[in-house]
């Protein structure tokens, strides 16, 4: 199932949206696995049921939160956590507020790793190169707004590469801590959210 969301279209959605119940909870993550693909690659198929993706968040958040390997499964050595983590990030379009907290307990609040879940997010909730900043923040939908005070406080910010400031600037979004900040009109201890950094730019 995990191949055919991979090389497979939304054709497919329907034949595999029943084993999202399947008893076995390898094939319920393979289903949610391979719909998660699916129904974030295709936009012009048109909205996503609330349903459905409450139905796969729901499994992958569960697997995200399960131990770091499954033994017997020789799929991504066995790590279905981190690839659930990989999975729900282009899902943060949808429902931010069940998707980022399964990033960040799997991932850590830090890293590589939550910064490209975090762009990929980006990316999904601001499709396209226009500048969002002349929109006021309160007239931003609600995933957009979640998602953008998460990055004031959680960044990661000063990261080797800035890969989340690069994405906010070629968003057209204000791509440092306190400019967004002001922004979203958030407040946040910025000298604190500066020091969970661990990989710094040279």
């Amino acid at each position: 199932m995990v191949a055919a969301g991979l090389v497979g279209d939304h054709t497919l959605v329907d034949c595999l949206r029943p084993w999202l119940t399947a008893p076995d909870p390898l094939v319920r993550w393979g289903a949610a696995t391979a719909l998660a693909r699916l129904v974030t690659t295709r936009p012009d198929v048109g909205p996503v049921g609330e349903d459905l993706v409450s139905r796969i968040l729901a499994e992958l958040t569960r697997t995200a939160a399960a131990p770091s390997s499954v033994p017997g499964v020789d799929f991504n050595d066995g790590n279905l956590r981190g690839y659930a983590v990989r999975s729900l990030a282009p899902l943060a379009v949808h429902v931010p507020g069940a998707v980022r907290p399964a990033i960040v307990d799997a991932l850590g609040p830090t890293g590589a790793h939550l910064a490209k879940a975090l762009t990929t997010a980006l990316a999904g909730a601001f499709p396209g190169p226009a500048g969002h900043t002349d929109v006021p923040f309160t007239e931003l939908s609600r995933c957009r707004q979640d998602l953008l005070r998460f990055i004031v406080e959680h960044g990661p910010w000063d990261q080797y590469g800035a890969p989340v400031e690069q994405c906010l600037r070629e968003l057209g979004l204000p791509d440092n801590q306190p400019e967004l900040c002001a922004y979203t009109r958030s407040t946040t201890d910025t000298s604190l959210s500066r020091s969970t950094g661990t990989e710094r730019r040279s």
